[in-house]
């Protein structure tokens, strides 16, 4: 993936996490998005709805964002890698 482009990724975080309710009343999921625009950044998701709240007010800098991506990018790189040695 190159820089500047998006990318919807995201994981679930274990539900440790308070999370609120969406406004369909139900529960909504902590996950994190590793999108280039929030790379890290935690946010609420609900079932039905999609996208409800960030848990995480503050943008990351400019060089931890950096960071994650080229983490994420090689988390990436090395899954296709081994995955096609099966």
């Amino acid at each position: 993936m190159t820089k500047g482009s998006s990318s919807s990724s995201s994981s679930v975080l274990p539900r440790s996490l308070a999370a609120p309710t969406c406004r369909c009343s139900r529960p909504t999921v902590v996950f994190v998005s590793w999108t280039d625009d929030n790379p890290g950044r935690r946010f609420n998701r609900c079932e039905v709805h999609g996208f409800v709240s960030w848990v995480d007010t503050a943008d990351p800098t400019e060089w931890q964002k950096t960071s994650l991506i080229d983490a994420r990018d090689q988390i990436r790189r090395y899954k296709r890698e081994t995955s096609h040695e099966l």
